[in-house]
């Protein structure tokens, strides 16, 4: 029997060169890449990428991360999601996969905000705070779904994420309510 001393990791011909390769698991195949691919997209890694982040609190923290899932056994957007995985975004953040994450049609709008996975994780990561770090550098790219900027913008104009409409008037009405846009003045001068 081998001690701990004695191993070594598994190696296999490589069918190109001759030469031995490790096959054994790594990080990239955790990502789904082989490790051409994976070489190529770590010489686009950005590794100034966690400094845009620091914005959102406790962002600082994803380097506590150890890659354990426990974010992602109970994510509602990860079970009806097959391109939503928490880990994996916790993971390129890591590792500075800025061009993965920060593109028009980003997975970090599948999140459902939800704080199960800040719940969930052993290390206090808070992977939430960082998805919404992400959300934020998108937005200060401009890179907005049409139904979040639609949101934004109407909270910018009245304070309010609904769209005003006559039933929604109606109803303010019976429950005794005030008028609609009352508050939207001081959303304004929030603003300000």
């Amino acid at each position: 029997m081998e001690g701990y001393r004695d191993w070594q990791p598994r190696r296999s011909p490589s069918r190109e060169t001759g030469s031995e390769i490790d096959k054994s698991p790594s990080i990239g195949s955790s990502l789904g890449v082989s490790g051409i691919i994976w070489r190529m997209k770590m010489s686009k890694a950005n590794l100034d990428f966690l400094k845009e982040l620091p914005r959102v609190e406790e962002v600082g923290t994803v380097i506590a991360c150890f890659q354990c899932s426990a974010c992602v056994a109970d994510c509602p957007a990860a079970s009806h999601s097959s391109r939503f995985n928490p880990r994996d975004i916790m993971l390129k953040v890591l590792l500075g996969l800025e061009e993965e994450l920060l593109t028009e049609n980003s997975v970090v709008w599948d999140c459902t905000t939800c704080y199960t996975c800040m719940e969930r994780c052993p290390q206090g990561v808070r992977p939430i705070e960082v998805i919404t770090g992400v959300k934020n550098a998108l937005a200060r790219r401009g890179l907005l779904p049409a139904g979040v900027a639609a949101a934004a913008e109407n909270i910018r104009s009245t304070g309010r994420v609904i769209v005003h409409s006559e039933a929604v008037e109606r109803r303010r009405k019976e429950l005794g309510l005030p008028a609609y846009g009352a508050e939207g003045k001081l959303i304004s001068e929030v603003v300000k």
